[in-house]
């Protein structure tokens, strides 16, 4: 008989008792007359989240789809539990959670989808993640400290937290990229790059697709240039301007793309058997 997995409660119990933790120290740099109102209203909005991320894990661990850990069926579960609007403002950091700390449960369970391509290895995210915490977590005490002195106590910590925030982002990029591969159909390209970048672009748009050599030359002004730690080499050129959508509402449109892909012969065969792009 197989058993599902589930996830308890517990694990979001501690992840709240940090946040009340911190909640404890804004309150305090509060005024004394506001302060206890907006902490408990604080408690009781991470209270309620703590339970609705739990049931959103639990129908993404027991879904049968075969991308059920993508980003497109997280926000699926997302919007039938917390509402579209909600969903769009808290997609970005509950999918970070859940890929830096809870999906590791889960990963001998995940099915390879049709026709998709990894970069999980050409995304080299396990050497940056390493990069940024060797860099960031080491000094941030001191760094806390150093600001909390020469300014106050509230800006330090919003320094600190910021930073451990964008060393969990780093984290959750090695299973991001692991769980939304590219995919391509008979008529789109699926591009997605871990929690970073996303766009959906006809085949019939593009006007060439090759390996990238030496003597190409680019710039993030002129290309979109997948993200920084990458190996680039795979470049496409677009008749039109293509839509590059990043989180929380950032958006590039590029004529050009220098991708990361970990198998580009096959990546670029598989583009030139569904249209007559140039390679």
């Amino acid at each position: 008989m197989n058993v599902k997995p589930t996830v308890s409660v517990s694990g979001y119990s501690l992840l709240l008792g940090v946040f009340l933790l911190v909640g404890s120290f804004y309150a305090s740099v509060l005024p004394s007359d506001t302060s206890p109102s907006i902490y408990l209203i604080v408690v009781l909005a991470l209270t309620i989240d703590i339970f609705c991320i739990q049931r959103t894990v639990q129908t993404l661990s027991q879904s049968s789809s075969s991308n059920r850990f993508s980003l497109e069926h997280i926000e699926g579960c997302l919007t039938s539990r917390l509402g579209r609007s909600i969903c769009f403002l808290s997609k970005s950091l509950f999918a970070t959670i859940f890929y830096a700390f809870l999906v590791r449960k889960y990963t001998s369970n995940q099915r390879t989808q049709p026709r998709s391509f990894s970069y999980e290895n050409s995304a080299n995210a396990r050497d940056m993640f390493w990069v940024i915490a060797i860099a960031q977590i080491p000094t941030l005490p001191l760094i806390h400290v150093f600001i909390e002195k020469e300014s106050n106590a509230a800006v330090a910590w919003i320094v600190t937290l910021l930073t451990g925030w964008t060393v969990i982002h780093y984290l959750a990029q090695i299973y991001s990229t692991k769980f939304n591969p590219i995919t391509i159909n008979n008529s789109e390209l699926r591009y997605r790059y871990g929690l970073s970048w996303s766009a959906n672009i006809p085949i019939a748009l593009i006007k060439e697709a090759r390996s990238l050599s030496f003597n190409d030359s680019y710039t993030g002004m002129s290309h979109f240039v997948s993200p920084i730690g990458s190996t680039k080499n795979v470049i496409l050129e677009f008749k039109k301007p293509m839509t590059f959508k990043g989180q929380f509402g950032r958006f590039k449109r590029r004529s050009s793309a220098v991708l990361s892909v970990d198998d580009p012969t096959t990546f670029l065969k598989a583009l030139q058997r569904n249209s007559n792009v140039a390679t």
